[in-house]
């Protein structure tokens, strides 16, 4: 086994160790599990998170990369501490829809969220969003998602900001609240 596969698998299981501790913290754990997927089959293809490494100049960077069909959409450096995971998508069947969520070892502030709408033909990403919080509700009718971002409690571990909510349709991203 190469040290480049060991370093992944180690980084994986430090993820989900990572990932049942906080959510035996937040009381989320089976949520939690459940949304650790790194790919999903889509109306047009595979959406895959991939990690990648290169070197830039003398210094090795790390970085995830969103890809569908194998073809690269997206990349950003991979800040220490920080994991992507698939949250939710919509519709369930044919799914045009995905909810990423990027999560953090930050104290205060747990996550974001962003979107990945591949219903046209370019795949369109909305910016990161969301209030710190790990637990939005999520809404999807009429081709529109809505996520609710609860205010957070005045004595949580992590805390989050005010309530906030917002809104995908067509394309774009509004904050409602």
């Amino acid at each position: 086994m190469s040290e480049l596969t060991s370093k992944y698998i180690r980084l994986k299981i430090c993820q989900l160790v990572f990932t049942l501790l906080l959510s035996s913290l937040t009381g989320t754990a089976s949520a939690q599990i459940e949304s650790l997927r790194e790919f999903v089959r889509t109306s047009k293809g595979i959406l895959k998170i991939e990690e990648d490494s290169k070197t830039i100049g003398d210094l090795p960077a790390e970085f995830k990369s969103l890809t569908l069909n194998k073809k690269l959409i997206f990349r950003y450096v991979n800040n220490a501490g920080e994991f992507v995971s698939i949250e939710k998508y919509f519709p369930l069947k044919r799914p045009n829809l995905i909810i990423f969520f990027i999560g953090s070892e930050a104290v205060s502030c747990i996550g974001q969220f962003f979107i990945v709408d591949v219903s046209n033909k370019k795949p369109l990403i909305t910016e990161r969003f969301g209030n710190c919080s790990n637990n939005p509700q999520i809404d999807y009718r009429n081709q529109t998602l809505t996520l609710t971002f609860p205010q957070g409690a005045t004595n949580d571990y992590y805390k989050t900001g005010d309530k906030k909510v917002w809104q995908y349709y067509n394309g774009k991203l509004r904050r409602l609240k």
